[in-house]
């Protein structure tokens, strides 16, 4: 299966990964949250600044020291053959919480690039992690964005989904969904039972109740797209769909709920990239087969980057002609 693979016609996409393993590894060096901060009063010279940075490597991940949740994580994020990748992800471990996100854009990378750079310090900004906070998070995030891409004339969005883990001993975990990614996981529960789950709801123009939603607001849904033009019906940015006269129709409300994170677990966060030709159960199917494989010496990050790298070719195997970006989270049995 892997010769015939790799003498199809599809051409491989360059992987791009970074591992981080808090308690062991050496601390990396990173660009994610190098600028992140309030918004410049120069916004077209920093929507230029984040342009030249496409040259580089998309995903950087940071890495703390302290004591934090143990965990294990990885990420992979492959272009579609078509076009530049306009996925962008997030790996950030803090003394005061850590992120993990994967972010999809379209119509350029502008909004998605924003997103990496900007969400982590947005969050740090906010006194307290609680489901209204994030959401004010998230609304900052949206303002700041349109600010930037009204004065440099861009229409580009951006969905993404996060998982925020509060460091404060309590295994407190956020999720902030705006868009068509997806966090699934596969958690251990009582008596050891194992349970395969979706953690977030896709916001998408063929969703049922989101077409509710857009009518309530006076818009419409052709061929499972807002006003015939976008299939996600929440992201960041777009604001060629948030013009006077369609003000509700794409928002960038989150959907955010709190949980604990559960030990010995696994959680999957990607693109639409993977959840458009895989299911929830395949996919963590398959990152706990290759996380069980391909550990060494149980270190769980090479079991983490194992299984993305096997869902992100899956996923090409199965169709994918998309951008694919998937973030792999193994927990600790604490």
């Amino acid at each position: 299966m892997e010769m015939e693979y790799l003498r199809s016609n599809v051409q491989l996409p360059t992987l791009t990964m970074t591992t981080t393993t808090p308690i062991k590894s050496d601390p990396l060096k990173t660009k994610v949250a190098d600028d992140v901060g309030t918004l410049p009063v120069d916004l077209e010279g920093e929507a230029d600044a984040l342009a030249d940075e496409d040259d580089e490597e998309d995903n950087q991940a940071i890495h703390i020291e302290g004591n934090l949740v143990p965990l294990h994580s990885a990420f992979v994020s492959w272009k579609s053959p078509t076009h530049a990748n306009e996925d962008r992800a997030v790996i950030y471990r803090g003394s005061r919480f850590s992120v993990f996100a994967v972010i999809d854009g379209h119509g350029g990378d502008l909004a998605s690039e924003y997103v990496k750079t900007h969400l982590v310090d947005i969050l740090d900004e906010e006194p307290d992690l609680t489901t209204a906070s994030l959401r004010h998070a998230t609304a900052t995030l949206e303002r700041r964005f349109g600010e930037l891409a009204t004065a440099a004339n861009d229409f580009s969005g951006a969905c993404f989904v996060a998982l925020v883990v509060v460091e404060d001993g309590s295994r407190t975990r956020f999720v902030i969904n705006c868009g068509d990614c997806r966090i699934s996981a596969l958690e251990r529960q009582k008596k050891h039972r194992r349970e395969y789950k979706a953690l977030s709801t896709d916001h998408k123009a063929s969703c049922p109740l989101e077409k509710q939603r857009i009518a309530r607001a006076g818009g419409y849904v052709i061929m499972d797209r807002v006003a015939g033009v976008l299939a996600p019906s929440r992201s960041i940015g777009d604001l060629d769909m948030k013009v006077p006269g369609m003000e509700g129709w794409v928002v960038a409300d989150p959907e955010i709920n709190e949980d604990v994170l559960c030990r010995d677990s696994l959680y999957v966060l990607a693109t639409d990239g993977v959840w458009d030709v895989m299911s929830d159960r395949d996919v963590l199917c398959l990152a706990e087969t290759s996380w069980l494989d391909n550990q060494v010496a149980h270190d769980g990050t090479v079991g983490c980057a194992s299984s993305c790298e096997a869902i992100a070719q899956d996923s090409v195997a199965r169709g994918s002609r998309d951008d694919i970006t998937c973030i792999v989270i193994r927990t600790g049995d604490w």
